[in-house]
């Protein structure tokens, strides 16, 4: 009796190893497709923008506007900016115009704030190099085409690559 016994008690280890298996081997299968839609859905993420203030320049052809980069789905390298649109909808002698602002022409960094304080350590802004990262706060320097009617309304719209969009009025 002591064979069957034995036997038995071998075949139920077995036939628990085997349920254990085939669980964990469905767990992981499962993790891994959670995690597969987690990569997804942070693909499908959009950079969220902040624009917070616009302010006219002398000669009013240009304006600095300060906007924070919330949250982003992809690194903003220097080397993308040109991909960035940057749409100026402004007043000049009683008709309206709407610019599509290219860097660095049209705009350019004028200075990077991290928890209000000038300058940054992580991925330094420069001409050519760097990193546009969340939580830091752009000042950007708008250069339009004629000069911008300080008693009317003027806006600017940024898009961002990923399909993010900020916008802001100011004036008026």
């Amino acid at each position: 009796m002591s064979g069957f016994g034995g036997a038995f008690a071998a075949a139920m280890v077995g036939l628990v190893f085997v349920v254990a298996i085939s669980s964990l081997t469905s767990l992981s299968g499962s993790s891994l497709m959670l995690l597969s839609q987690q990569a997804d859905n942070i693909k499908e993420t959009k950079s969220a923008i902040l624009i917070i203030s616009g302010e006219l320049q002398p000669g009013r052809d240009s304006a600095l506007v300060n906007m924070t980069l919330v949250s982003t789905s992809s690194q903003n390298r220097v080397s993308d900016f040109k991909y960035i649109d940057i749409i100026v909808t402004y007043r000049y002698n009683s008709m309206v115009f709407s610019e599509r602002l290219s860097w660095p022409d049209g705009w350019s960094v004028n200075r990077v704030f991290v928890s209000d304080v000038e300058g940054e350590i992580l991925n330094p802004l420069r001409e050519s190099c760097g990193l546009w990262d969340a939580g830091e706060n752009l000042e950007i320097l708008l250069r339009t085409t004629h000069p911008i009617d300080p008693s009317s309304v003027w806006s600017i719209v940024v898009a961002m690559p990923d399909g993010g969009v900020g916008a802001m009025s100011f004036g008026g």
